[in-house]
């Protein structure tokens, strides 16, 4: 019963400064930035509908939802890091990086049809606590290069952006430092 209240908590949080986010910045839009505060809850939906699933079938449409936040997330905050820290990106680069997402994102769709994500599931609730036991295909070892590859590129470009760019202030590159490593700690 406390996971339930944790996501849901969690996921209002997420949706209530989303919200504050609109409000605030309702004129200075950075499209990074939107879509980073549209996944986030999105992966929070995600976690919140599994806390309570009762079934393998809601269990297994709560991690589609999941993969679909954090799949995408992790290249908006890469955006993001690039934008912040004033390095360009080739638009036939952010192309491919969006289409390898996308693919990594489709291929989690398969979880329950076919055996590219997922092997083998199984679904229990134990201590009134939902657990989807899996055995992981190779499109989820194709994912977690994937998160640890924007990882290291973001990680990279804040590390770069210390020591190149002069013109990026220290502040605004320790700021997006921390809650990066934290991020990517708990993800």
């Amino acid at each position: 019963m406390i996971l339930p209240i944790y996501y849901g908590s969690i996921l209002i949080a997420t949706i209530l400064c989303s919200t504050i986010y609109i409000f605030i910045w309702h004129k200075h839009f950075n499209l990074n930035i939107c879509l980073i505060m549209t996944f986030i809850p999105i992966a929070c939906l995600g976690h919140f509908m599994y806390s309570i699933s009762n079934d393998m079938s809601e269990a297994i449409a709560a991690q589609k939802e999941i993969y679909l936040g954090s799949t995408f997330l992790q290249l908006f905050i890469l955006l993001c890091i690039t934008n912040l820290c004033h390095i360009g990106i080739n638009k036939w680069i952010r192309t491919l990086v969006f289409i390898i997402c996308t693919l990594t994102f489709i291929a989690s769709i398969t979880i329950g049809k076919a055996d590219i994500f997922y092997r083998n599931n199984s679904f229990q609730i134990k201590d009134g606590i939902s657990i989807l036991s899996r055995e992981y295909g190779w499109g989820h070892t194709a994912y977690y290069f994937i998160v640890v590859l924007f990882f290291l590129a973001g990680l990279f470009t804040i590390i770069y952006s210390w020591n190149a760019k002069k013109q990026v202030p220290r502040t605004i590159i320790l700021l997006l430092l921390i809650p990066y490593l934290i991020l990517d700690i708990l993800q």
